[in-house]
């Protein structure tokens, strides 16, 4: 049995990104088979959003933003907001 934390699996659409290792997030297309794409994190993020078009992953209160493209997943920025992050929602 699996059971997963609402913080560390998110999916949208035809997305899912999960928690793979404390290190890495992975994420899946619902529709194509065996077309994922794995990012390494710097932090063992604490909360991941996942939106049609992006990826954000953070701890306290940093997170990282990451556009999602056909074929690969590219940094946009990382930010530091003045309190903590406890949960984030993407809307594209």
């Amino acid at each position: 049995m699996l059971l997963f934390s609402q913080s560390f699996f998110k999916s949208v659409l035809f997305r899912v990104a999960y928690l793979t290792s404390l290190l890495e997030v992975t994420i899946a297309s619902a529709l194509e088979q065996g077309q994922t794409w794995t990012i390494s994190a710097d932090i063992e993020p604490s909360f991941i959003a996942l939106g049609p078009y992006h990826l954000a992953i953070g701890m306290n209160n940093r997170v990282w933003f990451y556009l999602l493209s056909e074929m690969t997943v590219e940094l946009l920025r990382d930010r530091e907001y003045l309190g903590t992050v406890k949960d984030i929602h993407l809307v594209d």
